[in-house]
């Protein structure tokens, strides 16, 4: 009798580990999804109109703060093919993030102090309103003295 109270002891350990697991997961991912954008802080629409930088303020787990999210899409894009852009730039330590629009093909991002994270200096798109042709946007970083 006590090695079977012992077995299932055990198996209810592991079934408990699995089970927070999981919620651990769902609630680091809750931030991931549609769900997890936060309030746009800057929408800057490019000179020829066609595209438009976005920055994205998400609150992170625990005392972490914000991650502020950049986003380079087309212009007409909806919400939902917004939120699965690829993201140029993740920012940490700082709300003072300023969009610049260069030229057509230039995006400036300027910024005083912030932790930098996942930061991509071109954005490429061949459909939406380029179908047919690729469009490049290079992404600069400008630190702010």
């Amino acid at each position: 009798m006590r090695g079977s109270t012992g077995a299932n002891r055990a198996t209810t350990m592991r079934a408990a580990r699995r089970v927070s697991a999981g919620l651990l997961l769902l609630a680091l991912c809750t931030g991931c999804g549609r769900s997890g954008w936060g309030p746009v802080t800057a929408r800057v629409t490019s000179p020829d109109g066609a595209l438009a930088a976005i920055l994205v303020r998400t609150a992170t787990p625990g005392s972490a703060g914000h991650v502020y999210s950049l986003f380079v899409t087309d212009r007409g894009a909806t919400a939902d093919e917004q939120k699965a852009s690829h993201r140029q730039l993740a920012a940490s330590r700082d709300s003072s993030l300023q969009l610049e629009w260069v030229d057509s093909a230039r995006l400036r991002v300027s910024y005083r102090s912030a932790r930098i994270s996942g930061f991509y200096s071109e954005w490429t798109t061949c459909t939406g309103a380029n179908a047919g042709r690729c469009r490049t946007v290079d992404i600069e970083l400008r630190r702010l003295e």
